[in-house]
Parts: C-alpha cells; structure tokens; sequence
C-alpha cells in the first residue's frame, strides 16, 4: 500500500519577545511524506480469505443442489399422491355404485318383508359410509392435482 500525508503547523509563545504575528510566521512548520507498505509476511490472511470463499462457493453450490434434490422429491410425492388419490376416487365410486344397488335390493326385500329394520339400517349405513369415503376420496384427488398444477406453474382455479 502507498500512503501520503501532509501537514502545517504554527504557534505563538506568550514568553517569547517577539509579537504574535511575527511569531506565526517564524514558527511556520510544513511537513510532507509518502509510505510505502509491502508485506512480506500477513498471518497467510489473503490466503486464508481466498480458501474462506471457495467454501462459501462450494456450500452454495451444495446448498443448491440440496434444494433441487428435496423439490424433486416433493414433485415425485405429489405425483404418487395424485396417482394413489386417483385409484382411492375410482375404488370409492365402485364402492358407491355397489353399496348403493346393495342397499336398494336390501330395501326392497324390506318393503316385501323379507328382510328386518336392522339389516335396511345396517345397509344403510353401509352406503351412507361409502358416500363420505367417495367424497372425501374426490376432494383428495382434487387437491392433489392443484398440488400438481402449483408445481407446473399452472393457474390454481377451483
């Protein structure tokens, strides 16, 4: 490193026999300088900062990495999700579609006779259970086809 520095000075002595201004001017002092500094030996700080921000590069790049990595695999989960959703919403509806001529066969052999309160309520409540397991099973796989369209960067519409 170069340095240069510069400076002025006087002074006045209430002692002395001369006057003020007289003395200003005699003790009139002007100093220039120019440093240079070339270090030969600095604790390897250079070195050790240029070391310092390789690492910080290379955790970066590992830190991108990682994160690539996780939003992979959180792509591939929201895939298998909608897929598993998808077969839970097709087994509901066939679920549905069978409780539902199950407990119209039940309700008729009912209405005949043939069959008690308890069996018609029992089958009942059979249908009544795959209707909210083919409704939730609808609304999952909804979900999780907006999950899908969010990480395609697709508009969310309901």
């Amino acid at each position: 490193s170069l340095s240069l520095s510069a400076s002025l000075a006087t002074g006045h002595s209430s002692l002395a026999s001369e006057n003020y201004a007289t003395q200003l001017g005699n003790n009139f002092y002007q100093n220039a300088g120019l440093s240079l500094n070339i270090p030969i030996f600095n604790k390897k700080q250079v070195k050790s900062s240029i070391s310092k921000a390789q690492i910080g590069i290379e955790t970066a790049k590992l830190s991108y990495a990682e994160t690539q990595t996780n939003l992979l695999t959180e792509v591939e989960t929201s895939y298998l999700d909608a897929v598993s959703a998808q077969s839970r919403f097709q087994a509901a509806a066939e679920q549905l579609k069978f409780t539902l001529v199950s407990y119209s066969l039940i309700e008729d052999q009912f209405n005949l006779g043939m069959k008690n309160t308890i069996e018609l309520l029992s089958e009942k409540t059979n249908y009544l259970t795959a209707q909210q397991e083919y409704l939730q099973a609808k609304y999952a796989a909804i979900l999780n086809y907006k999950i899908l369209d969010f990480y395609q960067n697709k508009p969310i519409e309901l």
